[in-house]
């Protein structure tokens, strides 16, 4: 018999996370934490039916068959959208999901790309949350399989050992999360978040009867309905006086609670906790949860970005609550037989070849003049290519008589080396590059002009590269730049339109904060970039003045747009000695 109270739990869950990515709900994201406890509970209750040999096969592939089908379905609506609405970079993003979210390992491909799970960027991106899914398989390829070794071979012990087992991993897993500093791995990988799956795997070990007769206790009711106001304010509020890690395990604990007090409370069944309209919501979880972020995305990708619009958002809503019921009805709840198995493998394979091919040619599916790309010369990596050109310049200075030119930093330093070599002054100048993560203050003291790129750069890095220069020496920080969130996603649908070439944007938030501070804290050394190609009514251009794109993603430029900056900076003064 279903749960209804667990299901009215998930509902809830969905809901935050949905709010989160629609921006209304700041702390919704800890959703997620109550999925993967949730997920951990159930997973301990199906492996005590299990045996080690066929069975543990079966549960695998019962948890891809779970998963997969609507995880194709979002794909290739994905790469139908993107193929007639995407610019190539964005394209070539979206095919590189695909294939990340159909082997379940789009939590490597976020750590590894975005790495900031709350970057503006990630609002345009309709397979992010997948990460989450790829972060559960994972899950599902490890514990599960080390109890059902358990259950074999530790017989009549196998509950204690279980405890002891599941206990170990999760003390180990929250040592790790509390002693590494390194916040895109801690979110996205499995060792930092395999605590809060044991938390929820532990539930059925540690309480393998539950006594109804104990929910007519009524401290226990009232102890009940405050976790479920705990937990609606933890999820729903969002006071800055709460750590974030203090919440965390706020929603884990109380999670793991609820599960024990909906199944022993008599309050469970009535409609206080077990809502019927919360409970649906649960029950079609996984379909809301797929095609929320892919609606939002798409929305904010190539209409709007304000989806909080009255109209844009009943049209969202009615299309999510539209395509959940279609797939919850049609895909979740489908025949698990041979024909469907072949069925699905059949569309993995085509999908993930067709998003193979689409990454391999950089996502370029027709000419883009205003990219200066064809088809025909469509490669691999050709977007990184350009702004990676400035590892070439990874060098010793040469003794030529020339000015020499360091610019440190990492891929915005490199767009600032591109500015450097399109510019007039390239052939005067011995350049030379260095990441942050280099320590060659040999370089920095030959150096005649320093150029520090903001992005990434910390004062104390500034003060570093300071410490090496002598009064001769000038070091300059190059400042922040952007091109709006969604880079051109939201001009290039307009690509027919005849005022195309004059259209421009606003900034990701956060970029002109930054950029005012940076230059009050160095105003006489100081490039500020932004305001080069700031408007006079305060917006971005996105494009030169010969209708090329600035950027091709919203933040590195284009060879076009390197060119165009420039032409904008005063290089006789930038680089005359002190």
């Amino acid at each position: 018999m279903r749960n209804k109270s667990i299901d009215v739990l998930k509902g809830v869950a969905i809901i935050a996370i949905i709010l989160f990515h629609a921006n209304i709900a700041q702390c919704g994201y800890l959703g997620v934490d109550i999925f993967l406890v949730i997920a951990g509970y159930f997973t301990a209750l199906t492996v005590g039916r299990l045996r080690f040999t066929a069975d543990g096969s079966k549960f695998i592939l019962s948890r891809v068959f779970r998963l997969l089908p609507l995880l194709l379905l979002a794909g290739i609506l994905c790469l139908i959208f993107g193929w007639f609405m995407m610019l190539p970079d964005d394209y070539e993003n979206v095919a590189e999901s695909v294939i990340a979210t159909n082997t379940f390992t789009n939590n490597f491909l976020q750590c590894l790309t975005t790495g900031n799970y709350w970057s503006i960027s990630n609002e345009y991106r309709p397979l992010m949350h997948t990460w989450y899914l790829g972060l559960l398989m994972q899950l599902y390829l490890t514990v599960p399989l080390i109890l059902l070794a358990l259950k074999r071979f530790a017989g009549a012990r196998f509950r204690p050992i279980a405890i002891a087992t599941l206990s170990l991993i999760a003390i180990v897993s929250i040592i790790l999360d509390f002693t590494r500093h390194d916040g895109p791995a801690q979110f996205y990988y499995l060792p930092y978040r395999l605590y809060e799956f044991c938390a929820g795997a532990l539930i059925p070990f540690v309480f393998p009867k539950i006594d109804v007769r104990a929910g007519r206790n009524a401290v226990l009711n009232a102890a009940l309905i405050l976790a479920y106001a705990l937990i609606l304010a933890l999820l729903f509020v969002d006071a800055p006086f709460v750590h974030p890690q203090a919440r965390l395990f706020a929603i884990i604990l109380l999670t793991c609670f609820l599960i024990v007090a909906l199944q022993t409370s008599p309050r469970a069944n009535n409609r206080l906790f077990s809502n019927p309209l919360l409970a649906i919501i649960g029950m079609a979880c996984y379909s809301l949860f797929v095609w929320h972020q892919v609606l939002l995305a798409i929305t904010r990708y190539s209409f709007t970005a304000d989806i909080l619009q009255p109209s844009v958002l009943a049209v969202l809503l009615a299309s999510l609550a539209l395509l959940s019921f279609l797939s919850y009805k049609y895909v979740e709840k489908m025949p698990r037989n041979k024909a469907t198995w072949s069925a699905v493998i059949l569309v993995f394979v085509a999908v993930t070849a067709f998003a193979l091919h689409i990454y391999n040619t950089s996502g370029v599916v027709r000419d883009v003049p205003e990219l200066d790309v064809r088809r025909a010369d469509a490669r691999k990596n050709m977007w990184g290519e350009y702004c990676d050109r400035g590892y070439a310049y990874d060098k010793d200075f040469a003794d030529d008589g020339r000015r020499k030119v360091l610019v440190i930093g990492n891929s915005f330093a490199r767009d600032f080396v591109n500015i450097i070599v399109e510019s007039p002054v390239a052939k005067d100048v011995d350049l030379s590059y260095l990441t942050i993560a280099d320590d060659d203050p040999q370089r920095v003291r030959q150096a005649d002009i320093v150029f520090v790129a903001a992005y990434g750069i910390t004062p104390e890095d500034v003060t570093a590269a300071h410490t090496h220069l002598s009064p001769r020496q000038k070091l300059y920080v190059v400042g922040e730049k952007n091109f709006g969130a969604s880079g051109g996603g939201q001009i290039y649908r307009h690509r027919h339109a005849a005022d195309y070439h004059t259209l421009t944007t606003t900034l990701a938030p956060g970029y002109l904060e930054r950029n005012n501070a940076l230059s009050a804290r160095y105003p006489d050394n100081f490039i500020d970039l932004i305001s080069l190609t700031t408007t006079a009514d305060g917006r971005i251009r996105v494009f030169t003045p010969d209708g090329k794109y600035i950027s091709q993603d919203g933040l590195h430029l284009t060879r076009s747009g390197a060119r165009y900056l420039a032409t904008l900076l005063d290089w006789p003064r930038l680089l005359t000695p002190q």
